[in-house]
């Protein structure tokens, strides 16, 4: 698909995504950090979702996108997850999310990383996954 069309699909998919705002609490960190650990070809970032899903997390994960669209369209639009369970709903809600914005989905080795229960959910729900293994 050509970068351009990827990055429209993905703008309005979060313009699109009608979340009721939920209270703050502890949840899914999310930051661009390289790929490089576990594909040394991929001379990019992601955006890597870690720590333990939490309610409201859509919510956060949409603002964030929406603070930094253009970095994530710039990092090939992919997302990685180190998760270690929580909120299985609020994670089916996250992968159902990024299916319809078309978003590619990681998991790095697990020998090194970890993606437990609710990440199971977000990782069989997206579009495109890749499962790295060493």
């Amino acid at each position: 698909m050509p970068t351009i069309l990827r990055s429209v699909l993905i703008a309005a998919a979060c313009i699109c995504w009608d979340v009721p705002l939920a209270p703050a609490q502890q949840g899914l960190n999310f930051s661009f950090d390289s790929v490089a650990r576990f594909d040394a070809a991929a001379n990019r970032k992601a955006l890597w979702m870690k720590g333990e899903v939490a309610e409201g997390d859509l919510d956060r994960l949409l603002r964030f996108l929406r603070e930094h669209a253009w970095d994530f369209v710039e990092h090939g639009g992919r997302v990685v997850f180190v998760v270690d369970g929580g909120d299985v709903g609020e994670a089916t809600r996250i992968g159902h999310f990024l299916r319809d914005a078309l978003i590619e989905a990681w998991l790095p080795d697990a020998s090194r990383t970890r993606c437990v229960s609710a990440c199971f959910f977000m990782f069989a729900n997206t579009v495109s996954r890749v499962a790295v293994a060493d």
